[in-house]
């Protein structure tokens, strides 16, 4: 199975990625937000996806992009510290999928007014994972 490509900024504004096996663009996550009437929560949707590429194969999740049909259309910046960001969601990633995946990657991509997050998931054979949360 081919690699998937490395999303840049290039690559996501030209429009040669966009939503498919290997990649998933988020608009936001909200790794603290709880939802009512029990719901899932912020995390454990994120938690969900990242399952959902480590039970299928190699991809990305990009966090700050804003898409429609699948294509880049703008990018929803993100602010403050990028280290304390990557590691918490490399963290969440880590404390809550069973069995504890390795080797993701939490790489910020420099856009206008911030900064992008791209997710690297690579293939993983421990399979099945599960969302420990949910």
């Amino acid at each position: 199975m081919t690699k998937p490509l490395v999303p840049t900024r290039e690559l996501i504004e030209s429009k040669k990625i966009s939503e498919s096996r290997n990649y998933d663009f988020k608009r936001e996550i909200d790794l603290d937000k709880k939802h009512p009437n029990g719901s899932k929560s912020g995390k454990e949707r994120f938690l969900d996806d990242v399952v959902a590429f480590l039970n299928g194969g190699h991809g990305h999740i990009v966090i700050g992009v804003v898409e429609v049909d699948g294509v880049w259309q703008s990018y929803q910046p993100l602010s403050g510290d990028r280290e304390k960001l990557c590691n918490r969601i490399q963290m969440v990633i880590h404390d809550n999928i069973k069995p504890a995946p390795t080797k993701i990657e939490v790489v910020p991509i420099d856009v206008d007014d911030g900064f992008i997050v791209d997710v690297q998931i690579p293939d993983h054979w421990k399979k099945p994972y599960q969302n420990g949360r949910s």
